[in-house]
């Protein structure tokens, strides 16, 4: 598998789907087709975490630098913002409500993504996704 890493800036809401789709495009060129339920749970995950980038940190930009290693996504994006303090926590929350507006994106990455860690700043956030 490719151990290269490449980077992705996204600079607002409008490219995050472009960013997104070319993580999902390289990705297949590696493993193959992906499953739908695959590419749905890889999208939603970069989804959430490049819009509470932009959302609460107030960056200029976010970046993503992805890689295939051994059948497994890895992802890191991360801003120049001031972080999620209470990021490490957020992970170990037990499920908010469905109408909750704190913690349910965290909770959905969480939930499809193999692992998921935050830097003590909390302004960059890994996570893997098994294929």
């Amino acid at each position: 598998m490719c151990n290269m890493c490449k980077t992705i800036q996204v600079r607002s809401f409008a490219e995050i789907h472009e960013a997104v789709t070319l993580v999902l495009e390289e990705t297949q060129q590696v493993c193959g087709t992906l499953q739908e339920e695959e590419s749905f749970q890889i999208k939603l995950i970069l989804n959430e975490l490049l819009a509470n980038s932009l959302a609460h940190s107030h960056p200029a930009y976010a970046r993503v630098l992805f890689r295939m290693r051994d059948n497994m996504l890895e992802c890191c994006v991360l801003d120049p913002g001031d972080g999620f303090p209470g990021a490490q926590q957020a992970v170990r929350q037990p499920c908010p409500g469905v109408f909750s507006e704190c913690g349910r994106g965290i909770f959905l990455v969480r939930t499809f993504a193999d692992w998921i860690r935050y830097n003590r700043r909390g302004n960059v956030v890994l996570f893997g996704y098994r294929l």
